[in-house]
């Protein structure tokens, strides 16, 4: 080897060789960027259902502690901009104890997404 050919090689990496290895990169990290793109849709469709069910606990509780008059089937009504619900009753004859179906609805991109609780109520 000559004496020229030993020193250009010590000075770095040829442009031949840098462009191959920021291809190589590029190959890695898209898989990865893929994969992190998805992690971020499943914690919002997460925190989504979480806060549906966090909706349903409340209107679960709040017919629970309401009066009679308050203990009556709703339509569709709105929660907040993003979620709204119904709710449906039903007593069972000669147990006493009442059904209640609070259902949770919400849009998720195009998806309409649903959450059900169902629980049953002794009188009081």
């Amino acid at each position: 080897m000559s004496a020229c050919t030993r020193l250009r090689r010590r000075n770095g990496f040829t442009l031949v060789e840098v462009l191959v290895s920021v291809a190589m990169l590029g190959i890695l990290v898209l898989p990865l960027m893929g994969i992190f793109t998805q992690s971020l849709r499943s914690v919002h469709a997460g925190r989504a259902q979480v806060t549906a069910a966090f909706h349903a606990q409340r209107l679960m509780d709040d017919f629970v502690l309401a009066d009679a008059a308050g203990r009556v089937p709703l339509g569709r009504t709105a929660i907040d901009g993003t979620f709204s619900f119904e709710r449906a009753v039903r007593t069972h004859p000669g147990t006493g104890l009442t059904e209640v179906v609070i259902t949770v609805f919400w849009q998720q991109g195009a998806i309409a997404r649903t959450l059900r609780v169902v629980s049953l109520v002794a009188p009081r």
